[in-house]
C-alpha cells in the first residue's frame, strides 16, 4: 500500500520477464488518502518510449475520502517481439499520477519502478575472483 507523503517519488522493484508477444502483467497500486481533503485521480502519465511495450491504466474516477483507499491497475504488455536482444530496461520509466483536490488544487505522485540490476552481486564475485587470483599467485 502506498501512502501519499512528501517522501516522493515512490520506487517499485520487480522482476518481470516476458517470453512471448502479447504477454502482460497487471500491477495494483493502492493509494490511501491521509489528508483531510478529498482527492481524485485526474490523469496518469508516463514517459515510456519503448515501442515493444505498452502501458495502460485503469483507476476509479471518484473522489477519495479521508482515510479511504483507491486502486490503480497498471497493465504492462509486451507488444512487439524482440530479436537478438536479451532484455529491456525500464530504469528511466516514470509514472506520474495527477490528483485534483475538491477545491480544484492539483498534486502529483511520481512512481519509478526501480527495475535495474543490482551491482552488489557483481562486486562480490569480483572480490572472490581477486582473492582467488591472489591465493593462486
Amino acid at each position: 500500500m502506498f501512502t501519499y507523503t512528501d517522501e516522493l517519488p515512490l520506487f517499485l522493484s520487480s522482476n518481470i520477464s516476458f517470453n512471448q508477444k502479447d504477454d502482460y502483467v497487471t500491477l495494483e497500486l493502492t493509494i490511501k488518502n491521509n489528508s483531510d481533503k478529498k482527492y481524485k485521480i485526474s490523469s496518469i502519465e508516463d514517459n515510456l518510449t519503448n515501442e515493444n511495450l505498452s502501458l495502460s491504466y485503469d483507476y476509479e474516477k471518484e473522489y477519495i475520502e479521508k482515510d479511504k483507499t483507491a486502486s490503480i491497475f497498471v497493465r504492462l504488455e509486451y507488444k512487439k517481439q524482440l530479436l537478438n536482444v536479451d532484455e529491456i530496461s525500464l530504469n528511466n520509466l516514470n509514472i506520474k499520477i495527477n490528483f485534483e483536490r475538491e477545491d480544484g488544487a492539483h498534486n502529483e505522485i511520481i512512481v519509478n519502478p526501480a527495475t535495474g540490476d543490482s551491482i552488489l552481486h557483481y562486486l562480490v564475485l569480483l572480490i572472490i575472483a581477486l582473492a582467488g587470483i591472489i591465493l593462486i599467485v
